[in-house]
């Protein structure tokens, strides 16, 4: 009960009590998912490629993107960084804006639309590279490898006009934290469904090591029991229903805030806001806590056996008895001194 309440007061609600508590103390590597948990969430703009020698200014080219993805940046992530992009580089707010995309169509993988741009009728394509190759239009750069990471691409009239690449921001406690867990003696690795280059971008930035990239559900489980196979014991940090398998086959989950509806039942423990910090204070109260109770149960072994030795009569031939009163009184002594130290280790966890 006194982890459970350190962990509450430290924005952790532990679901498993005792049993998160030893698994937690005895984990070596700590996996983490990169989208979401070792980054914001939060997609933004890095940088944008103009197709050269194309008839639009980079003013109407952002007009129309602004158009195509402004009823869609409510609630896409991508199309609300593309919106706001724009808008910035039109210097224009989104309540001043009164761009729309007429006749559209959305898929999964991109948007076509039609709309008016200084009195012309235009087609536009917004979405990804294959979006753009399924509609028949060539791809006429690439991105550079620095620059690969997720990227929006765009057509106009059916002529590739350029790109957007985008990049997820790392959340500013992320380094603090990985180098507090590398302190203590733990493996920090990233586990992510994300292209290799975007999580090498990451690896470099935190200064840890990638256990796999690209990974879908079932690979991040291969991963996490390729680690257990190897005697380590491994925490999973995840946001995400993709990280569900893997917080499952971990010896303990830990889900990030965003979606405890999705995979809460994977999760021994929860952090509640989206802060890291709460992570190596959970793994500290873990091991204070499980180490307490080792403490105390030998603890209490031993004082009743030294109690059972000398109210069988052990100082008898001293002239010392333990008299019915005094046994009485050495036996509430050995619950209370337990209480104590509960409730010192209650302050220590303050």
């Amino acid at each position: 009960m006194i982890g459970i309440d350190a962990g509450w007061r430290n924005g952790v609600i532990i679901s498993r009590g005792a049993r998160t508590m030893a698994a937690l103390a005895g984990i070596t590597h700590v996996v983490l998912d990169k989208t979401g948990t070792l980054t914001t969430g939060e997609v933004r703009v890095s940088s944008v490629y103009f197709q050269p020698n194309r008839r639009w200014t980079n003013h109407q080219v952002y007009r129309m993107l602004a158009a195509a993805e402004a009823p869609h940046a409510q609630r896409h992530p991508i199309a609300k960084a593309v919106f706001q992009y724009s808008l910035l580089q039109l210097n224009m707010e989104e309540r001043t804006f009164s761009g729309r995309a007429a006749n559209g169509s959305v898929v999964s993988s991109g948007i076509q639309c039609r709309m008016e741009v200084d009195g012309e009728e235009v087609n536009v394509h917004v979405g990804s590279e294959a979006f753009l190759q399924e509609h028949g239009i060539a791809m006429d750069a690439d991105i550079p490898s620095s620059e690969r990471t997720t990227a929006v691409y765009f057509a106009i009239n059916s002529e590739f006009g350029g790109f957007m690449a985008l990049q997820d921001t790392v959340r500013d406690e992320a380094l603090s934290v990985i180098a507090e867990m590398k302190n203590r003696g733990y493996h920090v690795l990233i586990l992510t469904g994300d292209v290799d280059e975007e999580a090498q971008r990451v690896s470099k930035e935190l200064d840890i090591p990638i256990l796999g990239a690209r990974s879908a559900p079932h690979q991040k489980e291969a991963s996490v029991r390729d680690l257990q196979s190897k005697g380590h014991k491994v925490v999973m940090v995840g946001d995400g229903i993709n990280d569900t398998l893997a917080q499952a086959a971990a010896d303990a989950g830990v889900l990030l805030a965003s979606s405890w509806a999705s995979n809460a039942g994977a999760a021994d423990a929860m952090i509640v806001s989206p802060d890291l910090n709460a992570l190596p204070k959970l793994l500290s109260i873990s091991k204070k806590v499980t180490a307490q109770a080792k403490f105390n149960v030998w603890y209490s072994m031993a004082y009743n056996v030294v109690a059972l030795a000398l109210a069988s009569g052990l100082l008898h031939p001293f002239d010392i008895v333990i008299t019915p009163s005094t046994a009485g009184t050495l036996m509430s002594f050995s619950s209370v001194s337990v209480l104590a130290m509960g409730s010192l280790l209650w302050k220590r966890l303050e």
